[in-house]
């Protein structure tokens, strides 16, 4: 969203680095999902819009804020161990949070609950009924 407009070719390029199994972006979900990202709401509000002048460092971690600590709730990650977008070794700037896990899904990138629904529910419905 930032510079150029949005392309069709770019949306493209960007999903196939979020899914592990390429097979799952269709030209039909290309087509909707790039039409959605051009609504003006979206336009407007962009998704994860970086303060201005800030550029991450490809080393920085996900998240520094100090506020971690203070989680209380138990916290579980899933993450795909093929994310090529954010790749596992980024949940180490969760340590901070005190009750935290990670489960990490095989043959999966950054979308699990897209490449294995069932498993993401299985293990979503197991952690509310124990936490």
């Amino acid at each position: 969203y930032a510079g150029e407009k949005p392309s069709q070719e770019k949306f493209e390029d960007l999903a196939r680095h979020m899914v592990y199994d390429k097979s799952l972006i269709t030209g039909d979900w290309l087509r909707a999902r790039y039409e959605a990202s051009l609504d003006g709401e979206v336009m407007a509000n962009p998704p994860l819009r970086l303060p201005p002048g800030f550029v991450p460092e490809p080393s920085q971690s996900l998240c520094r804020d100090e506020r971690l600590k203070a989680v209380v709730a138990p916290t579980l990650f899933i993450w795909g161990r093929d994310d090529e977008v954010q790749p596992v070794s980024c949940l180490e700037s969760f340590n901070a949070i005190p009750q935290q896990d990670a489960l990490i899904l095989g043959r999966c990138g950054h979308m699990p609950y897209w490449e294995h629904p069932g498993k993401v529910n299985d293990i979503a419905t197991w952690f509310l009924r124990s936490a």
